[in-house]
């Protein structure tokens, strides 16, 4: 296969890799089929633990078998997880569901990179890698933004539309991944290594107090606005929005999210003053949803998506000038790690199923304030 054609295949599979049309209503279907807030709110925290599970035997497996197989196996998991939940009534199939959607994840995490690399390599054209990863991603951005788009719309015809849709979609990947040559592999994975990183990162960061309070940022504020995101769909519900206008709001944010991703950069020299912002306007967002319920209240929200992505490029900017660049797996391994210590999903769900969302809110309120209750007690290094 020449470059231009595994190029072009693989802009596809980036692009179909998240064209998932139930995201922009997935937690108001679960509610539909007679789940509860508590538990979608153990659904995703048991998501995020098999995740964790899975990572470290789905990258060895990528390793020492096929990445081309592994990647074939991937969208086949992700359609299996959606026409499992297309018949989910029940708490069950949909723990099922996620399972499927978990090997999906991890499958493709990392797998993919160390493919496309290993097959630039191969014929001597590494030094694009960059170039067409970079692309790749911005083309699996706008996937998630046409998806949401649409099957916002199509729920309000069915939401078996989106669902039924979606597991169609996803096997493009595993088509895609079929066709693909099989290419022995030269680049490692590096998720065999999954717990030794944690523990040298963990000994890394202890060691040095601005690496220790951006730990502790992202554990707490960048995770809770991870988690927030989940629980979109079903707050500007209980705003009043219809579906197909909640799926048109996800693709606007979507787009807004990747504007601020991009225009990051421009503001390093601010950096801890943003961090610091971000978490007190979080803070204060939570607090004013939980207090307020009007439709406007919608833009402060998702605003708060807009923030993460923000943030995070800032963030890691940071993390970047605090270590030698041999240690960036250790450190990258462990914020994957602690943005699942904290199962904010659970608190969440339970006090939003039994004392009424906006409490939900409340409760993410208080977890966000931690954050300015531990990091005075963190010595700033200066950078």
């Amino acid at each position: 296969m020449n470059l231009k054609i595994f190029i072009r295949l693989f802009y596809i599979f980036q692009f179909f890799f998240d064209f998932i049309l139930i995201y922009a209503v997935e937690k108001l279907f679960m509610i539909d089929r007679g789940l509860d807030l508590s538990q979608i709110g153990i659904l995703l925290f048991l998501w995020s633990v098999m995740s964790l599970l899975l990572e470290v035997p789905s990258g060895a497996l990528a390793d020492r078998w096929s990445r081309r197989k592994m990647l074939i196996l991937s969208g086949l998991s992700f359609s299996i997880c959606y026409s499992i939940w297309l018949f989910s009534h029940s708490f069950s199939l949909f723990l099922l569901g996620f399972f499927f959607r978990t090997i999906g994840g991890t499958f493709a995490s990392g797998t993919l990179q160390a493919y496309v690399y290993d097959y630039l390599k191969s014929i001597k054209k590494e030094s694009k890698f960059e170039k067409i990863w970079g692309q790749g991603n911005a083309l699996r951005v706008l996937g998630i933004g046409v998806a949401v788009g649409v099957g916002g719309i199509l729920s309000d015809i069915s939401f078996n539309l989106p669902v039924l849709l979606s597991a169609f979609s996803v096997l493009v990947v595993a088509l895609i991944a079929f066709i693909w040559p099989e290419v022995q592999p030269i680049q490692s994975t590096q998720e065999t290594k999954y717990w030794q990183f944690i523990k040298e990162a963990t000994q890394t960061v202890f060691h040095n107090q601005t690496l220790l309070k951006l730990t502790i940022y992202t554990a707490i504020t960048l995770t809770l606005l991870a988690n927030l995101e989940e629980f979109n769909d079903i707050y500007l519900n209980f705003l009043g929005f219809s579906r197909s206008s909640i799926g048109l709001i996800f693709a606007l944010a979507g787009g807004a999210q990747s504007l601020a991703s991009s225009l990051a950069h421009k503001f390093t020299k601010h950096s801890w003053f943003l961090i610091h912002l971000s978490a007190v306007i979080s803070v204060l967002v939570l607090i004013a949803v939980s207090l307020i319920k009007h439709p406007l209240m919608a833009i402060p929200i998702l605003l708060l998506g807009v923030i993460l992505e923000f943030i995070s490029v800032i963030k890691e900017g940071l993390i970047q000038k605090e270590i030698s660049s041999h240690q960036r797996a250790t450190v990258s391994s462990l914020n994957k790690f602690v943005m699942n210590l904290i199962p904010s999903q659970l608190a969440f769900g339970f006090v939003a199923s039994n004392y009424g969302l906006q409490l939900g809110y409340a409760v993410f309120a208080v977890i966000g304030l931690s954050y300015f209750i531990t990091v005075p007690f963190i010595k700033l290094n200066k950078c």
